[in-house]
C-alpha cells in the first residue's frame, strides 16, 4: 500500500491536527482503543475508518499527527473530534471547507476544546448554546432510565405507576408476553 502521508493534501481535504507536538499526539491510535461510538459507527483498520452503511467507503483516516477526510458530513467531523479527544488532543487546528471547519468547531467547543482555523459567527455561538442545553436535557433523561428500570423490577405495579405513569405500556407489554407464554407453552 502506498504511503498516504507522502501524498500532498488535495484542495478539498478536510482535517484536524493537534496543536501539541508530543509523540503520543502524533501517533496513529489503535482502532481498538477508539471511543465506543466510533467503533460502533465505523469499521476500522490501521488508522482507516470506513462507513458501515455506505458500502464501506472511507470516512476518515488517522494519519498520526492529522485526522483527515474528504467528506463534509457533520457526523464524520464529530467522530474525528471524538477520536482526537481519545488521542489526548486538547486544542485543534482545523483546515478545509468552511462547512467542515464549522462542524469541527461546534463539536470541539461543545467539549470545551479550543479550535484554531475557524472564527465562529454569532449564529454559531447561538447554536452551540442550544446544543449544550439539549445535551444537558439528554443526560438527565438517561439518568432517569436506571431508576425507572429499578422501580419496574423491584416494586409492585401499582407503586411503580404512581411514581412513573409512563411505565403503563411496559406493564401492558409484559402482560402480553405472559399471556402468550401461558397460551402457547
Amino acid at each position: 500500500m502506498p504511503d498516504r502521508d507522502s501524498t500532498p493534501n488535495r484542495v478539498n481535504d478536510n482535517g484536524i491536527e493537534s496543536t501539541t507536538r508530543d509523540r503520543y499526539a502524533r501517533s496513529v491510535l489503535d482502532p481498538a482503543n477508539s471511543p465506543e461510538l466510533v467503533r460502533k459507527r465505523y469499521l476500522a483498520e490501521a488508522g482507516q475508518y470506513f462507513f458501515r452503511d455506505r458500502n464501506n467507503a472511507l470516512a476518515f483516516e488517522d494519519k498520526g499527527a492529522r485526522i483527515a477526510t474528504q467528506t463534509e458530513d457533520p457526523v464524520v467531523a464529530a467522530s474525528m473530534v471524538e477520536l482526537a479527544v481519545a488521542k489526548g488532543w486538547k486544542e485543534l487546528k482545523v483546515t478545509g471547507s468552511e462547512s467542515f471547519r464549522r462542524s469541527v468547531w461546534l463539536e470541539a467547543a461543545k467539549l470545551g476544546m479550543a479550535v484554531r482555523g475557524y472564527e465562529p459567527k454569532p449564529q454559531d455561538e447561538l447554536q452551540l448554546q442550544e446544543m449544550k442545553t439539549q445535551s444537558s436535557r439528554t443526560v438527565s433523561v438517561h439518568q432517569i432510565g436506571p431508576d425507572r428500570a429499578r422501580v419496574f423490577t423491584e416494586q409492585t405495579q401499582d407503586e411503580a405507576l404512581k411514581i412513573y405513569p409512563e411505565l403503563q405500556k411496559a406493564y401492558a407489554g409484559r402482560a402480553s408476553i405472559y399471556q402468550w407464554i401461558h397460551t402457547n407453552i
